[in-house]
């Protein structure tokens, strides 16, 4: 099957998928918790490729799940009681990619020892991250403008922001990919997604709360703006095409593997933004209704309530990135990689 945003085999233009996601705001649309489970089962299921494959893990709710899911998937049933799951135990290794003791290979570790998941840790080391970045900022065409360049952003510009993420979380992809090959490896399951359609970005409790001047401190629930939260939601579905769709995309093509989104799955995304954002987000927890999901399919609570850091932070990659600027005598990570992309 393909992907939403993917058609014959290429990705979409941005217009198109747009539009596409407009469509499914303006679809009316009901649900529920055990709705909303019974949408994501399906949508693992209906993706497993019959042969090996990997997954993108790093211990957080949106891989967990899905690892959970591919390993016991014959003991879940419907709200009918059906079966939803044809046979367990499939043949699946988890790739964790980390720089030195990074928190992600720590959790993912635990997780895969608990929760008996084959995994393969990728360590890298400075000289290997500098390799992988050099690689990866010519299969992507990334650009960094002058630090100074724009008077209003010091990083230069909001695509310099966009671009430093996409560097950083291409290595760690570029890092899992290239290992996987050598296990004969070359599709994926992806948690991309997950944070948009659940409120898990801190933009989503921003965007929900009544007075912009308490915008981060979110001292009581009651000053959510339900409403502004499942629009930012909207917003952020539409915008993941140029900050993470382009990227992901190009990596595959160019790298030769095949990404699997089951949060990024229509019925998904029906089903979870049919949900009411309080029930997705509070002053202490983002993406609730995930991690009530995922400890309602058995998965423990210290894995489905982990507070998760994007790719970039978790991997530790953007710490050896900083590292890596200052080893090259530069005070900034844009300027190091801007010297890189020459």
């Amino acid at each position: 099957m393909e992907e939403l945003f993917v058609k014959n085999n290429s990705l979409i233009a941005q217009k198109d998928w747009e539009t596409t996601i407009m469509e499914l705001k303006d679809t009316k649309y009901s649900s529920n918790q055990e709705k909303l489970k019974d949408a994501i089962l399906n949508s693992v299921k209906i993706r497993i490729p019959q042969k090996r494959f990997g997954i993108f893990f790093s211990g957080g709710v949106d891989s967990t799940t899905i690892a959970y899911l591919c390993k016991h998937y014959s003991n879940y049933s419907d709200k009918t009681g059906k079966q939803t799951g044809f046979k367990s135990d499939f043949d699946f290794i988890c790739y964790t990619v980390g720089y030195n003791n990074a928190e992600d290979v720590i959790v993912a570790q635990k997780a895969a020892k608990q929760l008996g998941f084959k995994l393969k840790v990728i360590k890298l080391e400075l000289d290997g991250v500098e390799k992988i970045l050099k690689k990866v900022i010519k299969l992507l065409d990334l650009k960094f403008s002058p630090k100074d360049s724009d008077k209003n952003d010091s990083t230069g510009s909001y695509q310099n922001i966009t671009n430093i993420v996409a560097a950083g979380v291409a290595t760690v992809v570029y890092a899992a990919v290239k290992e996987a090959k050598k296990d004969k490896i070359d599709v994926f399951f992806s948690g991309l997604g997950s944070e948009e359609i659940f409120a898990g970005y801190q933009r989503h409790a921003d965007a929900g709360n009544k007075d912009i001047n308490t915008a981060t401190k979110h001292e009581n629930e009651d000053t959510y703006n339900a409403d502004n939260i499942n629009e930012e939601c909207w917003q952020g579905l539409k915008k993941i095409w140029a900050r993470d769709l382009l990227r992901d995309c190009t990596l595959a093509k160019k790298l030769k593997f095949t990404a699997l989104t089951p949060y990024l799955d229509k019925d998904v995304i029906l089903n979870a933004m049919a949900i009411d954002a309080k029930e997705k987000i509070s002053p202490e927890n983002k993406k609730i209704i995930l991690r009530k999901i995922s400890e309602s399919l058995g998965i423990p609570k210290e894995f489905a309530w982990r507070k998760k850091k994007a790719a970039q932070y978790g991997s530790a990659v953007d710490k050896a990135i900083e590292k890596l600027a200052k080893r090259n005598g530069f005070k900034y990570k844009l300027e190091y990689l801007r010297n890189l992309s020459h």
